[in-house]
């Protein structure tokens, strides 16, 4: 979403400021309070089809589409540093994530256990504060890694390339 969040703005050249709010529901329900003035979030992809907890949330807020953005998203495998590849025996990540690497986590972790939560962001984040066992991997953008000190184990894990998700840019009524 952040790069969304980017590509809109580049776009638009609005002097835009970002807020992270974890997930769809967080975003809408500022953009009802109006906390914020627009929201970006991931509503389709064409390998992973419709973004479920887009779809849920969307239902909870009124707003309006303004705009949408598409992106080929690639997806990275991350872990702590002291973790190797062969000792990952937890994935973490968003459903969309999950949808979008189905071949490639079945034939690289076909045992692995494999938990769904809100955002790739927030995997990230609770992996880099301890959260999970020591031998869990995420899924999630590179960025992630860079920003919560973790490990890139694998790159562009995706299935099919290219990986292209809309985004919707939205604003309140």
């Amino acid at each position: 979403s952040e790069d969304a969040a980017i590509k809109y703005k580049h776009k638009t050249k609005d002097s835009l400021e970002f807020k992270y709010l974890i997930d769809i529901d967080n975003v809408l329900s500022s953009l009802e309070n109006k906390t914020i003035n627009f929201g970006i979030f991931p509503v389709v992809n064409l390998n992973g089809g419709l973004v479920k907890t887009a779809f849920d949330a969307m239902g909870k807020y009124k707003f309006r589409v303004v705009d949408e953005i598409w992106l080929d998203i690639d997806h990275h495998l991350i872990t702590n540093h002291s973790v190797n590849f062969q000792e990952i025996n937890k994935i973490i990540s968003h459903p969309q994530a999950f949808a979008q690497c189905k071949k490639y986590l079945k034939k690289h972790f076909p045992k692995a256990e494999y938990i769904e939560w809100r955002s790739t962001a927030l995997a990230a984040r609770n992996l880099s504060e301890g959260t999970f066992d020591s031998n869990t991997a995420v899924i999630g953008h590179k960025k992630t890694s860079h920003i919560y000190n973790l490990k890139v184990v694998a790159e562009s894990i995706q299935d099919k390339t290219p990986n292209l998700t809309a985004f919707i840019v939205v604003e309140s009524f």
